[in-house]
């Protein structure tokens, strides 16, 4: 087995993968929000006031029912294991194959 050498320890590495994964979203949509509704000012956008985490939660886009309804279906569908291509790290994904059943 190929031994995996990182430039970072796997804390380091999981804290800055966690961390892009809760700012950048919620960065993005206040600068689309922004950019779209407020002409790049970030007076008028309401963020600055001492409400801003309630103005945040009226602009965050909600899942629809359809968006819902098919991430429950990926459990429970049947399909058969599926193992993908192999990776630079020598790891092969398994996934189940649904498409059809979906």
């Amino acid at each position: 087995m190929v031994e995996s050498k990182t430039v970072h320890s796997p804390l380091v590495t999981y804290a800055s993968m966690l961390s892009l994964l809760t700012f950048c979203p919620p960065f993005v949509i206040i600068m689309v929000y922004n950019g779209t509704c407020w002409w790049l000012s970030f007076q008028n956008l309401g963020l600055l006031e001492t409400k801003w985490a309630a103005k945040f939660i009226d602009i965050w886009p909600r899942p629809t029912v359809m968006a819902n309804f098919e991430a429950a279906l990926q459990l429970p569908l049947p399909g058969k294991k599926v193992e993908g291509p192999i990776s630079p790290a020598v790891y092969r994904p398994v996934y189940k194959a649904n498409g059809m059943a979906a």
